[in-house]
Parts: C-alpha cells; structure tokens; sequence
C-alpha cells in the first residue's frame, strides 16, 4: 500500500540495540518496516550504557539516548 504522506515516528523504548532482546529485535523489525513504508523514525531511549554515544544512527534510524534521571 502506497503511502500518501510520510508519517514522522517517534518510538519510545526502554532500551534498544546495541543491547538486544527480543523487544529490541522486534522494534528494529517494525522500524525497517516503516522506513520501507516511506515513514520517518526516531528512536528515544535510555541511556543505560555511558559508553554509548547521545545521538546515534543506526540503519538509517536517528536514536536518541537520554540519560535516566530519579531513584533509578
């Protein structure tokens, strides 16, 4: 199905590649999907790991990490 006008997609998840699970997995699938659609994806995550950078690519997906504030 052709789409008529490019959606902008923000996904929110508590975690994403390179740190790989089944949701991560899955998530990855839907988003290569969706570009493949016409659809533009942004990916907003918490940065778990310090070593891994704010602002990403990863397949052509903007990720978006930001550091967890609170208790934890």
């Amino acid at each position: 199905m052709p789409v008529t006008r490019p959606l902008n997609i923000a996904m929110v998840l508590n975690r994403y590649i390179p740190i790989k699970g089944g949701a991560e997995i899955q998530a990855s699938l839907l988003c290569r999907q969706l570009i493949a659609r016409g659809h533009h994806i942004h990916i907003i995550t918490r940065k778990i790991d310090s070593a891994l950078p704010s602002d990403d690519v990863i397949d052509g997906i903007p990720i978006h990490r930001l550091t967890p504030s609170g208790l934890g």
